[in-house]
């Protein structure tokens, strides 16, 4: 007996130093052992897309922060490049052949070993399939790619290129080419496989953190604690036991969010509401103690036009868009005077700076005056162009058709929009009828890589860091696409410029080494081609104000302790990640609204907000409802028609009103609350009327239109010039009058669409989608009146932003059933 019991305690301790751990579940970490990020690109339209390489997938949700480690890291404040899952890297004296050394010990999250075959086999995918991104550089570039052993690997270049590592496998701005699983991807179709599948543990990558849950937009990650890399001596387990990248709406939530402790990293905000934030909360900082609080980000904010689509594929019209640009005015009013002007789309850094002084001791700036602004000048390109000035309208016609510029801005980064605020109003000073809009942060990709486009507040020249040829290389014209073509990347000419020289002379550049004494004249020469012919117009240097909370976490990255650009957003965060440091507090904000009467006003739109029984539902209601019971609201919900209930917010005080959209033209009538709804917008007709064809938002002024009286869809198209708008009180009279041929085409949510043609006893297959109308497909936000009390906002605000950030609005919105 004796005998068997040494037996067992000798089986139990070989299995105890054998078997490896079993990783714990901190799903339930507590907040102390918890980062939360601001996931400041928005909600995720497809959250169980975790294949890198297709172009809708989304990286900034914590993916290539937690999950997805990159081979190198350039690190700005020292400029070297950091080995991460790679160990070192070498060439040979022609710079035609590269080696890459991995390290030992690397382990996919199942456990399988990574190794070379795993490089071999990612860049050979990409090869193999020009349709992702990344495999247009990779064809390019790379001849061919050999296994040299299990952690080296060997590539042919097709040509020189001194740069092969900083600008392919290096995390130098938001990612680079990431390493795949063979014995996952092996057999799958590279175009379609989402990577996705939680009871198998997918998506495997080397990261030290596992995704734990999803939603559109919230994401959490859980730490492994069999990371290969703490099992190796590379680096010790990260300090935080959960990761969460969650998408808050609104700046306002946002803000609120981190005031209350419920965000440690927000994305950007303004210098004043940075002030505001750290007055509330003294624990929160920015990179640098005094202005500009900025971080200096390496990609120039530009007016970016599509040089393909007249009539400002004329380069003398695009000069004339730049003399009407105030610069100075755009840093004044949407910067608050945190930034520069922008002379070049090279960043403000020393190294490039130098370039642009080249420039300028060669007389660039003087032979093309970039930094003018000269409004009479813009208006006489125009009439020399045989535009004459509508007195009336204030805008310049030609053969009856106004001169108009639309640019597009991403729905969920303010930055971009203020900036298009400014320049509107400078370009309708002109005599140009300019426009801007939000669309969704996945359609401002899909349209910039398709070309459906006029002009956007872009930054997508940006690459250049430490030397000029990747920003210069991505005006090439071997990147040109037509319109309706994808290009390859975002960094691959979406422009669709082409000058042939410029890119010989880019070309020319990219054999040479880096600081090489023949680049500044072969620069110079190019800068002379391209701003003859403005591409694109460089408006402001970019910085980011990136708040870190210094509640829960300490060590984050500074201007005072700067070991890593404070890029939460990029692939660089793991080194944050693997710095930041527990506090050791354990707070516990609560807060209850004040002892004021608010009035709530709705209109009814199923299903979002519907009468049932008696009862007011829907999603939006369900949503609002819980805001008031957590706040002790006892105030009811009043319902009316939308032109009713939304004028009625604009003169009552202390008034809350929901589904709103945040469109251009109200963004200054209303104290925003937050996003609590998304919404999807299309033009329908009816499928019979295949005569109808809609493929931009200014084919509409051809038919007559259907909306919602003072709805988003009705001002917004008021706005954008069209004017065969009928409107009615309810999108209900408006599928009547639709499926009875007195309209041709009606504007609508999808699913309220779908659930009012139900409730009419049509069939929906009578009807057909003919236009997504992006830019109403965006959240709807729950507002109030202008002369509310900031007390009431705020407690709002900092309910929804909880609301969010624990995951209870995800709960609320899978507990909906749809009406």
């Amino acid at each position: 007996m004796g005998s068997n019991k040494l037996s067992i305690c000798i089986l139990m301790a070989f299995l105890l130093f054998t078997v490896p751990a079993m990783g714990a579940d901190y799903r339930e970490a507590l907040r102390s052992e918890t980062v939360i990020f601001d996931n400041g690109g928005g909600p995720v339209a497809n959250p169980e897309n975790w294949n890198p390489y297709v172009k809708d997938r989304r990286l900034d949700q914590g993916f290539h922060q937690a999950v997805m480690e990159p081979l190198f890291i350039l690190n700005y404040e020292t400029g070297s490049i950091i080995p991460w899952l790679a160990e070192s890297y070498e060439a040979d004296k022609s710079g035609k052949q590269w080696t890459i050394n991995l390290r030992q010990g690397i382990k996919w999250s199942d456990g399988e070993n990574m190794n070379a075959d795993d490089l071999v086999f990612t860049i050979n995918l990409l090869k193999n399939n020009p349709q992702l991104l990344y495999a247009g550089e990779i064809i390019r570039w790379v001849k061919s790619v050999t296994k040299i052993d299990e952690l080296t690997v060997r590539f042919d270049l097709t040509e020189a290129n001194p740069r092969f590592i900083l600008d392919h496998f290096s995390v130098k701005i938001w990612g680079r080419i990431n390493i795949l699983p063979e014995h996952i991807w092996q057999d799958k179709d590279p175009l379609v496989f989402n990577n996705y599948d939680s009871e198998k543990g997918w998506p495997v990558f080397t990261g030290p953190y596992k995704v734990a849950d999803i939603s559109q937009i919230r994401f959490v990650y859980t730490r492994d604690d069999n990371w290969w890399g703490a099992n190796v001596g590379f680096k010790p387990l990260p300090n935080p036991k959960k990761l969460v990248w969650v998408a808050l709406g609104g700046k306002e939530t946002r803000i609120a969010a981190m005031a209350i402790d419920e965000l440690d990293s927000l994305l950007d905000i303004s210098v004043e509401e940075f002030l505001s934030l750290q007055e509330i909360n003294p624990r929160i900082s920015a990179y640098h103690k005094k202005l500009p609080y900025s971080w200096p980000d390496p990609c120039v904010r530009n007016i970016e036009i599509n040089n393909s689509a007249p009539p400002w594929n004329d380069k003398d019209m695009r000069w004339a868009l730049n003399f009407a640009i105030d610069r100075e005015e755009v840093v004044s009013l949407a910067y608050q005077g945190s930034t520069i002007p922008a002379k070049h789309f090279f960043p403000a850094y020393s190294i490039l700076n130098g370039y642009v002084e080249i420039l300028k001791n060669a007389g660039l700036y003087n032979k093309y005056p970039l930094l003018t602004f000269d409004p009479v000048r813009s208006r006489e390109i125009f009439k020399s162009k045989g535009y004459i000035l509508n007195r009336k309208t204030g805008y310049f016609e030609k053969a009856g058709q106004e001169l108009s510029l639309h640019i597009q801005t991403p729905e969920p980064l303010i930055e971009k929009q203020l900036l298009a605020q400014v320049v509107v109003k400078q370009l309708q000073q002109v005599g140009i009828n300019a426009t801007w809009g939000n669309v969704p942060y996945a359609s401002f990709w899909e349209k910039f890589f398709s070309g459906d486009y006029q002009a956007r507040v872009g930054w997508q020249a940006c690459g250049s860091v430490n030397e000029p040829w990747s920003s210069l290389n991505s005006f090439n014209i071997r990147w040109y696409k037509p319109i309706g073509e994808q290009i390859s990347s975002a960094d691959a000419n979406g422009w669709r410029w082409k000058n042939q020289a410029y890119s010989n002379l880019v070309d020319q550049i990219g054999k040479l080494p880096m600081n090489d004494s023949g680049i500044p004249a072969l620069i110079v020469q190019a800068m002379d081609l391209w701003l003859d012919e403005l591409p694109i117009i460089p408006v402001a240097q970019a910085k980011k104000i990136v708040p870190f909370n210094h509640t829960y976490w300490t060590n984050w990255p500074s201007a005072d302790n700067p070991y890593i650009q404070p890029t939460s957003w990029w692939q660089s965060s793991h080194v944050i990640i693997h710095n930041i440091k527990p506090s050791g507090a354990k707070l516990n904000n609560e807060f209850r609204l004040l002892d004021e009467k608010i009035s709530i006003n709705t209109a009814l739109v199923s299903p979002f907000i519907y009468v049932d029984k008696g009862e007011l539902k829907g999603q939006s209601t369900k949503v609002v409802q819980t805001l008031l019971k957590r706040l002790e609201v006892k105030s009811k919900i009043n319902i009316y028609p939308w032109a009713r209930a939304y004028h009625l917010a604009l003169k009552q005080k202390n008034t809350l009103i929901y589904l709103i959209e945040r469109l251009p033209e109200n963004e200054q009538l209303f104290k925003w609350v937050g996003t609590i709804t998304p919404i999807d917008t299309h033009v329908y007709r009816l499928k019979t009327r295949s005569d109808i064809q809609i493929n931009k938002l200014e084919d509409l002024k051809s038919y007559k239109v259907g909306v919602v009286r003072k709805s988003g869809a009705h001002r917004y198209l008021k706005m954008r010039g069209i004017k065969t708008l009928e409107d009615v009180v309810s999108i209900g009279q408006n599928i009547k009058k639709l499926a009875a041929g007195r309209i041709d085409v009606l504007i609508a949510a999808k699913s309220s669409f779908i659930s009012q043609v139900e409730s009419l006893g049509l069939s929906a297959q009578d009807f057909s989608e003919a236009y997504p109308v992006t830019e109403l497909s965006i959240d709807g936000y729950l507002a109030f009146s202008k002369n509310t009390s900031e007390a009431i906002v705020n407690h709002f605000r900092m309910a929804l932003a909880r609301l969010k950030a624990s995951g209870e609005w995800d709960k609320i919105n899978a507990s909906i059933e749809v009406h």
